[in-house]
Formats: C-alpha cells, structure tokens, sequence
C-alpha cells in the first residue's frame, strides 16, 4: 500500500495569495504525492492543466466567462468535471478564460471554440496539431474585455460597469434582456442596477460582495468599489489586475477626462446663463443647473485628489500580502472600515513581514 499523508483541501475558500478566505477541512489520508501530469508524446507541454501552489496563488487573474462551457453547443463534454480530494487543483476556475498552454487569457490569445471543442476531455488540452486556430482576437469574443481591470461608475462611458452587465444580459438572454434586468432589480429591491452597484452598504453589491468573499473576521473582495464622496462617481478595480500603475491609469484614463468633461459642461451652463439673464424661468432653471454642477465638479476634483494621493505613495502590490493589505492605501475612497485600521496599523510598523510594509518603511512612511 502506498503511504499516506494529512491533506487538507483550501479549494473551497480560495487562498491567502488572493486574500481569500481559506476554509479547513478535516485531514484525510490521500495517497504520497504522485506526478500531477502525465506528459504524453503527442500532447501540448504539461499535458493536462494543473498548477504548482505558487502558481495557483496567480491563476484567478482571469475573468469568468459566458462561453465556456458554450451553451450553444450542447457538448456536455466541455464542462470540467468535478475534481477529486487528491486531483491537483485545475490551473484556472471552471469557465475561466485561457490560452492555450492552460493559464489565464491575454490579449488576443483566448482559446477558441475549436481548441475547446478539440480536448480529449474538458480538463485536458488538445493534441498537438489537432487545432489550426487555437485562439480568437478579442474582438471575436462575445463581450468587450477590459484587460486593464478597471470599470468605471460613468453613465455613457464605454467602460461603463452597467453596460457592460447590460452587455451580459443580452449575450445570455438575447431578446429577453430588458425583463430579466427588469426582474432582476425587483428581486434586490432597488429601482435601478445603478443603484444596486452604487450602494456601498447592506443591500448593495459592494458589501453583498465583500460578504461573499468572507470568512470569519477575514475579507477579501477582489472587486474593489473606489467611491467618491457622495457616491455620484467611482471606479471598480479587479485585484488580480493590480500592478504598480493601476492607480495612474485609472487617473489618466478615467478621472481626469471626466473632469475635462464636465467642467466643460459647468462652462456651457454658465454661458447659457449669460445669454439667459438674471430673471425668468429659464434662468433659474439654469441656476439650479448650475448649482448641480459645481457639486459635481467638485466632488470629481476631490476624488482625483485622494485617488492621486494613494498612487504617489508609488507601493507596488503584492497579491501574497493579501487584500486588506493591498486596499489599505485606499483608505480613502474604499468603503471598507478595515482598509483605514490595516493603512494605521501598517503607519505604525505593523505586518513587517509583508511587501508593503517593507516598502513603506524603505520610502520612510513608517513613523519612528
């Protein structure tokens, strides 16, 4: 008989490279460490996808995704079957989008239905020379891919967070979309999805994720809800997509074209309010208009302000330091009490241990 070891199954809950939550399982007795892969001649390197634990820590980056399995295809062979207790862990969730050596997608480089549909089985990769287009563009994709990670709270924009679950909807649903969307509101009770997404406690995504993603004391949400102050602008980051320019990106990119805009607007208003003079219904309209407006403005200018803040500390993410490490610097836009108490503790010369805790004392953020 082959000799047994403890093993204990993290699958449930994620890691502690994710921030996930891990849930213990009881010890059961697996069998001694066997080869995870068996390499055969005639397939792709590695042959069936699986993962070291270092790599495992890395492989969510990838989105999920409607195709796979496609439902248009009626193949119950494309959907993964259920992993065993002792199967090494599959190198990306089920549905996720891949590449063809079995990591997370990148741009232009996601699987296509014929490399899918080529598998010996829904857990192993086709053999070499079975495919001759293993990938599609990304505009082959049946939904726009945001590979910076970045969605934006911005009625109109194209990377607009409820278009694209608008986009999703008709993807999925087809004809059907506006009523699912419809039905879809009445169920969380809120007039809108916008309102849903825009909530940041209980009753909006925001915390209905962040409970999600939680186990015990410990948080996780790997999507990050970057709120202005009265919640009438934000951005969505994905964790998985943090790099060390994520923040100036989303400055350049997002916050400060929103800006241009809308004091041009603030422009227009008060250019109408000229031509339209101090009295009339017109006027006063426009005033109020106006009024609006600034606020506006100004809660956009006070956002940009705490977003630069947070990149000019220039802490480059780690994801083994965890979520409510990586979101401390955030403090001030995150709605997550956490992120404020873990950014104090780190000013303190906690979490010594962590990427960011060295790199804060390192640029003398640490006090003395």
């Amino acid at each position: 008989m082959a000799p047994t070891r403890p093993f204990k199954d993290f699958r449930a809950k994620g890691n502690r490279a994710t921030g996930g939550a891990t849930k213990r399982a009881g010890t059961v007795s697996c069998p001694a460490a066997a080869p995870a892969i068996t390499q055969a001649p005639n397939e792709y390197p590695a042959g069936r996808i699986s993962r070291t634990p270092r790599a495992s820590r890395k492989a969510s980056a990838a989105r999920r995704s409607s195709r796979s399995p496609r439902p248009s295809s009626k193949n119950p062979s494309l959907a993964p079957t259920p992993l065993g207790p002792c199967d090494p862990l599959a190198a990306c969730p089920a549905g996720a989008r891949i590449r063809p050596n079995g990591r997370p997608a990148e741009p232009n480089g996601i699987v296509s239905d014929e490399w899918l549909r080529a598998r010996p089985d829904a857990n192993a990769r086709p053999y070499i020379g079975a495919v001759k287009n293993p990938t599609i563009p990304d505009d082959g994709y049946p939904l726009r891919i945001d590979w910076d990670g970045i969605l934006v709270d911005d009625l109109g924009h194209e990377d607009d967070i409820i278009r694209r679950v608008q986009n999703v909807l008709e993807v999925i649903w087809k004809d059907r979309a506006d009523a699912i969307e419809l039905e879809a509101c009445g169920i969380l009770c809120v007039r809108e999805l916008r309102d849903y997404f825009r909530k940041p406690g209980n009753g909006g995504f925001w915390m209905d994720h962040v409970k999600r993603y939680s186990k015990s004391r410990r948080k996780a949400p790997i999507y990050w809800y970057l709120r202005s102050a009265k919640g009438n602008y934000g951005l969505w980051l994905y964790y998985h997509r943090l790099d060390k320019d994520i923040l100036f990106k989303a400055l350049l990119n997002y916050v400060e074209p929103k800006i241009r805009l809308e004091e041009d607007r603030l422009r227009t208003l008060r250019g109408r309010k000229e031509a339209a003079g101090s009295s009339g219904r017109e006027a006063k309209q426009i005033e109020k208009d106006m009024d609006r407006q600034e606020q506006f403005v100004s809660e956009l200018l006070d956002f940009a302000d705490r977003l630069r803040r947070a990149s000019n500390l220039h802490l480059e993410p780690d994801l083994n330091d965890g979520v409510v490490l990586n979101i401390a610097p955030l403090w001030e836009l995150a709605p997550l009490k956490e992120a404020k108490e873990n950014w104090e503790e780190l000013v303190e010369g906690k979490y010594e241990w962590s990427s960011i805790g060295k790199q804060m004392r390192e640029k003398g953020l640490v006090k003395k």
